[in-house]
């Protein structure tokens, strides 16, 4: 008998002490990069005019226009997330000026603008190699607001 339960003790112990294996798994395992670098869409504007301009912009034709008002001599950055690939698409801004200053009448005068994916973070050389956002800047001729890319 105590053959018979030594016999059945070891195999128990056996048993125990064979590591488990986990199956293989079927779907690829997620992962977070804290070194990878992040993209933004952005372009800015400066007012390159004497007088404070109220412009509104948009990203895309479905979002909510934002007002925004820009005093002389200021430049205002505008940015959309791209996420960690820089060939992310993202709508295209859109702003929207009156164009003709002092009528007192609203002409606006929406404009369709460009934007460049800008790199935050990660190591290595920026790619693309963009550090600074699209610019563009207001001009006043006579009393029509243009918009300039710069």
């Amino acid at each position: 008998m105590t053959s018979k339960f030594l016999t059945l003790t070891l195999a128990v112990a056996l048993i125990l002490l064979i590591p488990i294996v986990a199956p293989a798994q079927s779907e690829p395992r997620g992962y977070t990069c804290h070194d990878c670098p992040y993209y933004k869409g952005e372009f800015s504007i400066t007012n390159n005019t004497s007088v404070t301009i109220r412009y509104s912009y948009r990203w895309g034709t479905k979002s909510t226009w934002e007002t925004s008002s820009l005093r002389p001599g200021v430049t205002d950055t505008h940015s959309y997330p791209l996420g960690y690939k820089p060939n992310n698409t993202a709508p295209p801004p859109y702003i929207s000026i009156d164009r003709i200053a002092g009528d007192n009448y609203s002409t606006n005068r929406t404009i369709a603008i460009d934007f460049y994916a800008v790199r935050y973070g990660g190591y290595g050389p920026p790619r693309p190699n963009r550090t600074a956002p699209k610019r563009y800047e207001f001009r006043i001729t006579g009393r029509v607001l243009k918009v300039y890319e710069m």
